[in-house]
């Protein structure tokens, strides 16, 4: 009999969760916060949870009481090797790694994730941590733009690229966009495979030219590493 998983992504703006049937992934969320009766509509819909992992951006209080529940961190034995930079690495880092090395395992990649931060992070072919850099994420990079300065607008992602803006709005875009491509040739170069992830991903793949290196765009990738950690540590230690 299939087991079934939950497996819960805490990011900064939002709580993403997964529940699974062996290995698959039979339903999604997103509720502003993961609270106890969130977990029980959760169960009383899809039945007995047989195991859970929960991976958290910032303080552990944002978790509530769950049996049993796995809550990542860098010390959770983990099918990837993150001894250079344990205990500080965070745990939607690790999960999005793990996701990525269990869907091309034995290969050098490059996995970015595209949230209100945006984190590049390198595996080398032996599943090893070989460091990675934080930036503001693209939305984030808009409403500071916005909230920081005394005239400058909002602007939505919508809009051709210039590298001469006749516009301050389009000054905007091209200025965000074009410095996240920049950010993503340096990364993409450094390995010959790229994973990307995140809740503004989508805004970054309509943006990226043919002939920039193709990364493997996976929404539920933190999901995916999760998944695979709960079965590390249930089967493989």
């Amino acid at each position: 009999m299939e087991k079934t998983c939950l497996t819960v992504d805490i990011g900064n703006s939002s709580t993403k969760w997964a529940v699974w049937s062996g290995d698959e992934i039979v339903a999604l969320g997103r509720v502003p916060a993961l609270s106890e009766s969130t977990v029980e509509s959760i169960t009383a819909k899809y039945g007995v949870i047989d195991a859970v992992a929960v991976s958290c951006v910032g303080s552990a209080e944002r978790i509530p009481a769950i049996e049993g529940a796995l809550i990542l961190s860098a010390s959770t034995p983990l099918p990837i090797d993150i001894s250079e930079y344990a205990p500080g690495l965070g745990a939607d880092r690790i999960a999005a790694m793990a996701g990525a090395e269990a869907l091309e395992p034995g290969s050098a990649k490059m996995v970015i994730d595209y949230g209100t931060a945006v984190t590049y992070d390198r595996l080398d072919a032996g599943a090893r941590f070989a460091g990675g850099n934080i930036a503001p994420g693209i939305t984030t990079r808009f409403i500071s733009l916005r909230q920081d300065t005394a005239l400058l607008p909002r602007v939505e992602t919508e809009g051709a690229l210039r590298l001469s803006s006749l516009s301050t709005s389009e000054a905007i875009l091209s200025g965000v966009m074009l410095g996240i491509l920049a950010e993503y040739d340096i990364y993409a170069s450094l390995c010959p495979s790229v994973f990307i992830t995140g809740g503004d991903a989508p805004d970054f793949l309509k943006y990226l030219p043919a002939s920039k290196p193709v990364p493997r765009y996976e929404p539920n990738l933190v999901h995916i590493g999760l998944k695979r950690i709960i079965d590390y540590n249930n089967n493989e230690i």
